[in-house]
């Protein structure tokens, strides 16, 4: 049989509907979680770009005495010709 496109979209879609009316908890989860996952596709990389700055703050702060501020870090590096970091 050849696929041909409906000429009245109504009732095709009400007999589509009614085709899965005993699988609607299913597609609902479905939407449900497409939801969700476009959510989360749009928070990610936020939640990315925080923990990535935490581990760099890590990595280059124990390099630093206890207490200095980002610009005074800043300024040292610059100081001790490293520009490259700061």
């Amino acid at each position: 049989m050849i696929a041909q496109r409906a000429i009245r979209f109504l009732p095709s879609a009400k007999r589509l509907l009614k085709q899965v009316a005993p699988d609607r908890p299913k597609v609902g989860a479905v939407f449900l979680l497409a939801l969700v996952s476009v959510g989360l596709a749009a928070v990610a990389p936020r939640i990315l770009g925080r923990a990535t700055d935490l581990v760099f703050a890590g990595v280059f702060g124990r390099q630093f005495p206890a207490g200095l501020s980002r610009a005074e870090a800043a300024e040292s590096l610059r100081s001790g010709g490293d520009s490259t970091v700061a």
